[in-house]
C-alpha cells in the first residue's frame, strides 16, 4: 500500500497505521490492529530474511496483504506432501 493509501485509510478509520510499522532488527514484530469477539488483525512487520516458523491457525482463517515490499508463503495441508 503506498503512502497515499496509507492516509486514505487513516482518514476513513480511526487507526494510523503509519503507527504500527514498527520493525525489530533481532525478529519479525506483530502489531495488534484491532480486535473483537470475532475479528483480530495484525499488522506484521518483517525486515528481509525474517520470516515465521511453520504454524497453523487452528479453526480459523487466514489472509495476508503485503503493503510494502514482497513475501514468500507456502500452505502446507495435512497429509498431502
Amino acid at each position: 500500500m503506498e503512502e497515499s493509501s496509507l492516509s486514505d485509510f487513516n482518514k476513513y478509520t480511526q487507526i494510523n497505521l503509519s503507527d504500527l510499522k514498527n520493525f525489530s532488527n533481532f525478529k519479525y514484530a506483530r502489531n495488534l490492529v484491532v480486535k473483537s469477539k470475532n475479528f483480530e488483525s495484525l499488522m506484521l512487520c518483517l525486515l528481509p530474511e525474517q520470516g515465521t516458523l511453520r504454524h497453523n491457525h487452528g479453526v480459523s482463517d487466514a489472509m495476508t496483504i503485503v503493503l510494502s515490499g514482497e513475501i514468500k508463503y507456502k500452505n502446507y495441508y495435512p497429509g498431502v506432501s
